[in-house]
């Protein structure tokens, strides 16, 4: 999907109805990379995204909830909001309650029920910056990768809702804002 005024910014809109399979799953960890994890696949994804924040690039810890084929990866109360993967293709926003073979949370919340989260407007977090998101609404999956300049929460909320998104969250940005 182009998106007016922000060449920036590449939004991959996917029907749910060609959707074969979501998975969150575990490159090898401190730093595999996109490229050899995809490489080492013997069923190629269609898209490969990095999703899940990390402590640093030594341990390649996650700060989020993440849980890979029903394994917990990390589990951290302050961060029980996100994706779980219902069946093989149906995301589900919602809080971490261990009945979804993967999940992974997002920091900050920025669409729920269609409508921009205010809460995380204003804060310290809300700069130009790269970002990656995911969202869905009743027809699509959304992944938005938005490189430099970058953009804040408020641009990014529009561009979501004009395209119809009902849930988003952010994912790990930055340098981590990468795409296969």
């Amino acid at each position: 999907v182009q998106i007016p005024n922000y060449p920036y910014v590449t939004v991959f809109q996917i029907p749910k109805n060609e959707i074969r399979k979501i998975d969150f799953a575990l490159c090898e960890q401190p730093m595999e990379t996109l490229e050899h994890y995809y490489s080492r696949q013997s069923k190629k994804p269609d898209l490969l995204f990095n999703g899940g924040f990390f402590y640093g690039l030594t341990t390649g810890n996650t700060i989020m909830t993440y849980v890979d084929d029903y394994e917990i990866i990390s589990r951290e109360d302050w961060a029980l909001y996100g994706f779980g993967v219902k069946g093989d293709c149906e995301l589900v926003a919602t809080n971490y309650s261990g009945e979804y073979r993967d999940f992974i949370s997002g920091y900050p919340p920025l669409i729920h029920n269609g409508s921009a989260i205010s809460s995380v407007l204003g804060t310290e977090l809300n700069y130009n910056a790269r970002r990656t998101i995911i969202g869905y609404n009743d027809q699509n999956v959304y992944s938005m990768f938005v490189d430099l300049p970058g953009l804040k929460y408020g641009a990014i909320q529009d561009i979501l809702l004009s395209l119809g998104v009902k849930e988003a969250i952010k994912l790990d940005g930055g340098g981590s804002t990468r795409c296969l």
